[in-house]
Order: structure tokens, then sequence, then C-alpha cells
């Protein structure tokens, strides 16, 4: 089972506004919307390759591994979760993600974690086998064009915000 730590052991990464509070922090999903889910974008600078999944039904439609928060589960567990789930990488240690932001897409509230790729490991379990490390450009089509499209315009302008300081 996926141990996860509790915001306590991380609080440097998650924005003081969201730790100070357990509520705010801990998901809330006992309201029908907005249904809050969290993505999580696991970045190779050095091929600029990201990691992505497609839809079962659907081999050409990519997007981020992600999806619903379970009842009483923080944001940070269910991205590294649903990585676990998704692809055969799981997160070194949660030190290594970062939260990018919350985000509203459509009916979603999106909480989007990003990680580099050398702070993940092959794990062994059970995964699905629809995964694969891809040019971000790919995942400017399909289902989640738009919302990749701005986060990735989003991660850009952070990077060289960096870079100037």
């Amino acid at each position: 089972a996926l141990e996860c730590p509790s915001h306590d052991d991380f609080p440097d990464l998650i924005p003081q506004d969201m730790n100070s509070v357990d509520g705010k922090f801990k998901s809330n999903n006992d309201t029908e919307f907005p249904q809050e889910v969290s993505v999580i974008v696991c970045y190779n600078p050095l091929l600029d390759l990201i990691l992505a999944v497609h839809r079962k039904d659907d081999p050409s439609d990519w997007g981020l591994p992600g999806g619903k928060i379970e009842e009483g589960e923080s944001p940070l567990c269910a991205a590294m979760r649903e990585l676990v789930e998704e692809t055969c990488y799981a997160v070194v240690s949660d030190r290594y993600m970062r939260l990018l932001d919350k985000r509203m897409e459509g009916e979603f509230s999106v909480y989007v974690f990003i990680v580099e790729y050398d702070n993940l490991a092959i794990h062994t379990g059970p995964s699905e086998q629809n995964y694969a490390w891809v040019k971000p450009a790919l995942l400017t089509d399909g289902s989640f064009a738009d919302f990749n499209t701005q986060l990735f315009s989003d991660i850009a302008s952070e990077l060289q915000r960096q870079k100037k300081h």
C-alpha cells in the first residue's frame, strides 16, 4: 500500500495558505461540484519529454497522469497514488514534488503537481499499460488540449521567471 505523508512532513512545498489549516489541505469531495482532481507533470528537461497516459478507449488521446481525489485523501497523496496506478513509476519522495497551482477546468478543481524525471523510481506493482514519455506537443491535442496548452505556457513562464532570479 502507498504510504502518504502528512502535510507536516513537507511544509515548505505547499503554499502556506494551504498548509495553515488542515481542512484546507485535505480534499473536501462531499459536494457534487466542483469535483477535485490531482494531476502530476513528470518532466525530463534533458530530452524535453513528459510522462503521459492515453485514454483506454482512444490511444491517440493523451493526458497527464491523475484523477479524482478520494474522500479524506490529500491532493498530494492523490497525485502520488494516480501516478503509481497509471504508470510503472512512483515518486521517490514527496519532498521532490511541488504544487504548481490549483486551477479550474470546467467543473473540476485541479491541483497540478510537478516532479522531474530523476525523482521517479520504477515500481513492480500492477499498473495500467497506457503510458509513455512523449513530446509536450502531443499533449496539446485531444480532450485536454486547452488545459495542457495553458498549463505548459504557465510552466514556461515560471521557468523563465526563475532564470531571471
